[in-house]
């Protein structure tokens, strides 16, 4: 519930915001910030729809456990117990991949993190392969993607886009 108030709070100061532009400003960046602002509208829109999704089976759950079982104390049947402790399981299992839901929420839905995302997992990769030297293991379109290398290398006066690979060796064409 906080979390809906919350999110309608923060898309109604965005578009507050939004509405107060500087006449100085130019258009290049008024767009790019609008941009901004509409990503984060649909991926916050986005984490309170799931949120509230997934979390209302629990709850739900929940005050029927309160209500029916703890304070009238209804007996259940091996056939509804079993019915009944399955579908607790199920959704308090959906109510806890709540958190790692939202990185893939924000993957799917914002191209800015998705990005940025991109980089540091590139960056991450290239500076483990170059602490373990196992830059020299990898194919040279792997090489040439992580390292961010022209598509024409010049290694040892061979041009590799010129080349051809025989039994690991590399030989010009």
């Amino acid at each position: 519930m906080l979390m809906s108030i919350f999110g309608i709070l923060t898309i109604v100061n965005v578009r507050s915001i939004r509405g107060q532009t500087d006449v100085n400003v130019n258009s290049a960046r008024i767009q790019r910030l609008r941009s901004h602002d509409r990503q984060l509208s649909i991926m916050l829109l986005f984490q309170v729809i799931i949120t509230i999704v997934i979390s209302i089976p629990y709850f739900a759950l929940a005050i029927y456990n309160a209500i029916a079982i703890v304070m009238f104390q209804y007996n259940f049947s091996s056939s509804e117990m079993a019915i009944y402790n399955f579908a607790y399981n199920l959704f308090r299992l959906l109510y806890f991949t709540n958190p790692v839901l939202t990185f893939y929420i924000y993957t799917m839905t914002g191209p800015k993190f998705r990005n940025e995302m991109k980089r540091c997992v590139r960056y991450g990769l290239k500076t483990i392969i170059g602490i373990l030297g196992l830059r020299r293991c990898l194919p040279l379109r792997a090489q040439q993607i992580l390292f961010g290398e022209n598509q024409n290398i010049q290694t040892n006066n061979v041009l590799l886009s010129r080349t051809k690979k025989r039994d690991n060796i590399i030989v010009p064409i």
